[in-house]
């Protein structure tokens, strides 16, 4: 695997888990893992690092984790948090198209 994209993908991960993840939600490792495979599909060939704006991709994932964050179910178990599985991988599809729209 390219190494560009393996720190490209990391970032983005580190980003949403961080912001998503608190004392009442986290994303299942299940989802964790499609989303590492829907990351590294969407990330364009040549791209480095250092191309990225992480200003810019911090305030997508800002918006994209209040999204998750608003529609997280409810935990069963008030000890215990809430799961947000595979039902967000259309919102993460969405927020890949706003850092790299189709065709880029």
């Amino acid at each position: 695997m390219d190494r560009n994209k393996l720190i490209i993908e990391r970032i983005i991960l580190k980003e949403i888990i961080n912001k998503t993840h608190n004392e009442s939600i986290r994303i299942s490792d299940s989802c964790q893992r499609d989303i590492i495979l829907l990351v590294r599909s969407r990330i364009p060939e040549g791209k480095k690092a250092s191309d990225l704006d992480l200003k810019e991709i911090r305030l997508l994932v800002n918006e994209f984790s209040s999204k998750i964050h608003k529609a997280a179910p409810e935990s069963k178990n008030p000890k215990k948090r809430a799961i947000v599985r595979r039902s967000i991988l259309e919102s993460i599809k969405s927020f890949l198209s706003d850092i790299w729209p189709f065709g880029e």
